[in-house]
């Protein structure tokens, strides 16, 4: 006789051996709002000036977030001396191993010029690394993905993302604030990318889905909504 309050609709087959409760009710995740309006704007501004494209990562250091991906992406835009594309890689490893790997292919693939990692940030370290990012790439391919918060932050600071389609995803992301790719057409995508979602409308875009879904505020009167549902 219980209800159950999920994330997303997408994560329903969860409750795939259960057959006890009353009713699926259904309370995206929220994120602070680190940016004023006026802050907002200024940040944009600089984008548009700005003749380095910042591509952030930001998740945990395993490869089944996808941090190898973003690794090849840096390697091909090296060979195609996209030099001006930078890769900012933030988030803590999972072992000395994956530590290692990371390491060793900077190396290898002498990316030390255009691949930096800024280990697991907070606070100011990460709302910078948000406001000086172009776009946010987010390849996650972990089975337990959900919904995540980093893209939702990415989002709160006007950036575009360039994901997987892992967890709620496809919930968060639509044609007007990003792409959904897979390893095989990531590459192309990424071009795409480049090319048609770096621009101040898309980025006004991204603002806007996180205002009207993804804030605290939204979250909390969601919550509230489902709590005073007197059909409970």
């Amino acid at each position: 006789g219980v209800n159950i309050i999920l994330i997303s609709k997408l994560m329903r087959s969860e409750l795939s051996l259960v057959n006890s409760y009353k009713q699926v009710l259904y309370l995206n995740n929220g994120v602070e709002n680190n940016l004023n309006d006026k802050e907002f704007i200024k940040v944009i501004n600089n984008r548009e000036k700005s003749k380095t494209i910042n591509v952030l990562y930001l998740s945990n250091m395993i490869l089944e977030k996808g941090y190898d991906t973003v690794l090849n992406l840096a390697k091909l835009m090296k060979h195609l001396n996209k030099n001006h594309i930078e890769f900012h890689f933030a988030g803590g490893w999972s072992s000395t191993k994956d530590e290692s790997f990371f390491r060793e292919f900077v190396k290898d693939n002498q990316l030390e010029d255009i691949v930096f990692y800024h280990g697991l940030v907070t606070g100011a370290k990460k709302k910078e690394l948000f406001v000086k990012a172009s776009m946010f790439i987010f390849p996650s391919r972990y089975k337990k993905e959900v919904f995540p918060l980093s893209v939702l932050e990415s989002l709160s600071y006007g950036i575009p993302v360039l994901a997987f389609n892992a967890g709620a995803i496809s919930e968060i992301i639509d044609k007007n604030i990003g792409l959904i790719t897979n390893k095989d057409s990531i590459s192309n995508d990424f071009n795409t990318f480049e090319n048609h979602y770096l621009l101040k409308k898309k980025h006004l875009a991204c603002r806007k889905a996180y205002l009207d879904k993804f804030t605290i505020n939204v979250f909390e009167k969601n919550l509230a909504s489902i709590l005073k549902n007197k059909s409970l």
